[in-house]
């Protein structure tokens, strides 16, 4: 019987260790390394100015306030996107398996802004209009292909603005 409840006790400590383990992540940090990574996808500037915090339930995820994606180098408009608040979630099973399954993604009040220009140019296309611009990779070529699904995206508030040349 002392066997049974020292091994029920490990256990405990155990499921204990990995609650506090999962609380301790810094949100803050994540953000971060999520910001970097998109800044170099689009080749834009990625910034989070207000507070970030984990989400572990019902989904893993990441809320932040204050983000803000920059416009292209010649629009005069300011940011392409920026929002009071936004929020990512994950599948952690799907994560682990490689796969990228979004759960949700929620913004509040986003402001997007985009611009064309008479030569051709719009701030959403993040080529540099010739096709010769490629956007770099850190997987190898050779590798399959991961699975990516958005399974809900919620905007509330937006404003929208357009400015044609």
């Amino acid at each position: 019987m002392k066997w049974i409840m020292r091994l029920i006790g490990v256990i405990v400590l155990i499921v204990v260790l990995v609650a506090v383990g999962i609380m301790m992540l810094p949100a803050e940090r994540i953000a971060r390394i999520a910001s970097d990574q998109l800044s170099r996808a689009t080749g834009r500037s990625v910034s989070i100015s207000g507070d970030v915090g984990m989400t572990f339930w019902p989904v893993l995820g990441v809320r932040a306030e204050g983000r803000e994606v920059a416009n292209a180098d010649w629009a005069t408009q300011g940011a392409m996107l920026s929002s009071a608040q936004a929020a990512i979630g994950v599948d952690a099973g799907a994560l682990l398996r490689g796969d990228i399954r979004i759960t949700h993604i929620e913004a509040q009040s986003p402001v997007i802004r985009l611009e064309s220009r008479a030569d051709g140019r719009a701030s959403w296309v993040f080529t540099d209009g010739s096709g010769a611009a490629q956007m770099e990779s850190e997987r190898a070529a050779d590798a399959p292909p991961r699975s990516v699904t958005i399974d809900r995206l919620t905007v509330t508030d937006a404003t929208l603005v357009y400015d044609a040349e």
